[in-house]
């Protein structure tokens, strides 16, 4: 090996790195801090009223609460410390499009698009074209 040929990582390059790394890592925490504060209750229904399923959501929280046999969690909602929400707040009640399945001949599509996209950036040699998930 050749004692004149440059190292290949110099000290201020692995500090930069190490820099980049710390931030994400701060970030990501903070990221896992606000979501592992929040849970959400699926299935439960509307009420005729806004107030009606305001209070049914709270009977519900109380009774959760209440099974978990968690002193500091009970102490926190009684603290009001803990709330509840509808999400979306800003729509209307009602039924939503959640998803549906592809049916074979849009399957087959897909594959085709994606091929195309896949061949086209080998052809290319960088990464140029794209099929979008609807």
């Amino acid at each position: 090996m050749d004692s004149s040929s440059s190292p290949l990582a110099t000290q201020d390059s692995v500090n930069t790195l190490m820099d980049l790394v710390k931030s994400l890592h701060v970030k990501i925490d903070k990221l896992f801090d606000i979501k592992s504060t929040k849970a959400v209750l699926v299935g439960s229904t509307m009420k005729s009223t806004n107030e009606e399923t305001a209070k049914c959501d709270e009977e519900t929280l109380k009774v959760i609460i209440a099974k978990t046999n968690d002193k500091q969690l009970k102490d926190a909602y009684e603290a009001g410390e803990i709330t509840h929400k509808r999400f979306p707040e800003n729509k209307a009640p009602g039924k939503r499009f959640l998803r549906r399945d592809l049916m074979p001949s849009e399957l087959e599509q897909e594959r085709n698009a994606r091929d195309e996209a896949r061949r086209r950036n080998l052809d290319s040699d960088c990464l140029r074209w794209g099929v979008r998930d609807c």
